[in-house]
């Protein structure tokens, strides 16, 4: 007698193959769609960080125009700085068309200006004799006015009037300004 497995008859040999398919599909089939699944889920993640990454490329670009545009006027503003040797005739300049007639202007201090590679802080103390029968105060205060106005650049820190200790007739206006100026 010949036992089954030594002479394959047709039909252990269809049902052993349908065994090894329905064993072969149902660990194939399901895992095929899950991937399936997983693929188009990591396919829509891709799609969207590669969006992200578009609209961060835009915006990168952007600040770098940006940026472009900003050194650009820096440097135009820079331009329009008055040099440290300037300062005194403007200065003069200014308040002579007020009438009135700067007697000293001194430099006390330059003091570097971070982040603005060809500018420095200076500081420059500006006197101005007054009679006081000539009733000027008024218009030395519109004139320290007009020169902030005129001058965005010059500030000016201090503003005192008092009267001269050896000439009772008169009074000194002291201004204390700092600039930001050209190197």
């Amino acid at each position: 007698m010949t036992s089954l497995f030594e002479k394959p008859n047709g039909f252990v040999l269809a049902l052993l193959v349908a065994g090894v398919a329905w064993w072969a599909c149902s660990f194939s089939i399901k895992p095929y769609d899950e991937r399936e699944n997983e693929d188009r889920v990591a396919i829509a993640g891709l799609k969207a960080q590669i969006n992200q990454a578009a609209t961060t490329a835009q915006e990168i670009e952007k600040w770098k125009r940006n940026a472009s545009e900003t050194r650009s006027q820096i440097d135009r503003l820079e331009e329009d700085l008055p040099s440290r040797v300037m300062l005194p005739e403007k200065v003069t300049q200014h308040f002579a068309s007020f009438g009135l007639e700067v007697s000293a202007v001194r430099l006390k201090a330059f003091q570097e200006e971070p982040g603005l590679h060809a500018s420095t802080r200076g500081y420059w103390s500006v006197s101005m004799p007054l009679l006081k029968s000539d009733h000027k105060e008024a218009g030395v205060i519109r004139a320290v006015m007009e020169f902030e106005r005129h001058h965005p650049f010059i500030k000016v820190v201090e503003f005192a009037l008092q009267p001269t200790p050896d000439d009772s007739a008169r009074q000194l206006v002291t201004l204390e300004v700092m600039a930001l100026v050209r190197n």
